[in-house]
């Protein structure tokens, strides 16, 4: 990649990470939101399993490291088929429940994403959580990529109980048929690994 293709590719990963998330929103609703550290991911999660094809990454940038990364097909430029990102955050409070539903799409939307569906998870073993999803797809490195976004909302005022979990997928456009059933296998490892555990609380 040329020096001008290298530049570009690391402004537009500084643009996702600057963009507005439901992060962002809750923090404004809760008390001392804050993101735990990869080192401080709970056992369940380090151990949460991927697809085929897969395998378990890292960024380089260890100030904005998510609990995990993963990613399909890198390429040595730095590029990829598909990744998954999981981050969590801790917090005090109990969020109103449309802070979430009201804002699961709005990364997508500071990206100017088009095709942007959301929709309510249900989540039954947890009656209190509150759970969102969003998709669509966006530019960016000169790519068109597919993005899905799954939030998982635990409220409670024991200090620094609450939880945010965040689930960003993103995939090639081109790579999309392909990694399906993998996407889909990523999204139901997570909601029922958190399933799991609530079943155990």
């Amino acid at each position: 990649m040329s020096n001008a293709g290298s530049d570009a590719y690391s402004s537009e990963k500084r643009r996702l990470a600057a963009v507005s998330s439901v992060a962002t929103v809750l923090a404004g609703h809760v008390d001392g939101l804050v993101q735990l550290r990869a080192a401080k991911a709970p056992r369940w999660l380090t151990e949460l399993a991927v697809p085929s094809g897969w395998k378990i990454g890292q960024l380089v940038d260890n100030r904005i490291a998510p609990s995990r990364i993963a990613v399909c097909g890198q390429q040595p430029d730095g590029t990829f088929d598909g990744c998954e990102t999981i981050s969590m955050f801790a917090f005090t409070g109990d969020p109103p429940e449309d802070v979430v539903h009201n804002n699961a799409d709005r990364t997508l939307r500071d990206l100017a994403a088009t095709g942007i569906t959301t929709q309510a998870i249900e989540f039954s073993p947890v009656p209190d959580a509150v759970a969102a999803r969003s998709s669509g797809f966006f530019a960016v490195a000169g790519l068109w990529m597919w993005a899905q976004y799954s939030y998982y909302v635990y409220g409670s005022n024991e200090p620094h109980q609450g939880r945010l979990i965040e689930q960003a997928v993103f995939v090639e456009s081109g790579s999309r048929t392909r990694l399906n059933g993998g996407v889909a296998e990523l999204t139901q490892n997570l909601r029922e690994a958190l399933g799991a555990i609530a079943g155990k609380n």
